[in-house]
């Protein structure tokens, strides 16, 4: 379900959609859409894309950029619909696993706090780093907000498997 892929001018608008949609699910920080429709392509053209697909579209994705020893990751989105089904922890497996390939030492993401999503990446095993206050207007937000940069340890394995005790090792050996 999950593929690695750099970044095709087909995908854009479909990752972009993706984003957007997710992004409506939760608390109005940003009114209407998160994402301008060239944002990714202008803002994020050296990153890969790692992505979950359904049946017949895109359900979850998420960008990846390596910056010295950590994978970086951004704009992680599941559709709305699809919500509370796993998607999000199987796409950060695979960035897990991306990280794994690559000799990272850790994941590391921003998050705003609002709408659960640090709590949801604490079950996931990252740790809260720094918390910045940003302001009304800081990227298109209507109102203030604190951005929480986050992050966990890659732990080597060759099987790209977590120990026992892992939040992610539930998924670590499905297919």
């Amino acid at each position: 379900m999950e593929a690695i892929a750099a970044m095709s001018p087909s995908s854009l608008q479909v990752m972009t959609d993706l984003i957007n949609d997710a992004n409506r699910a939760r608390p109005r920080i940003f009114p209407g859409d998160r994402l301008a429709e060239n944002t990714i392509q202008d803002d994020y053209r050296d990153c890969v894309a790692i992505f979950a697909e359904g049946p017949t579209q895109l359900v979850a994705c998420v960008l990846v950029k390596p910056i010295e020893s950590a994978l970086w990751l951004y704009l992680l989105a599941v559709s709305a619909r699809l919500q509370g089904q796993g998607l999000g922890r199987q796409t950060i497996l695979a960035a897990g696993r991306f990280a794994q390939d690559a000799s990272l030492a850790r994941l590391e993401l921003e998050a705003v706090d609002s709408g659960g999503l640090v709590p949801y990446y604490r079950k996931l095993g990252f740790e809260e780093a720094t918390r910045t206050l940003k302001p009304a207007g800081h990227w298109h937000s209507s109102t203030p907000f604190e951005l929480v940069k986050m992050t966990r340890p890659v732990l080597p394995n060759p099987a790209n498997a977590y120990p026992a005790d892992d939040p992610l090792q539930e998924l670590a050996n499905q297919p």
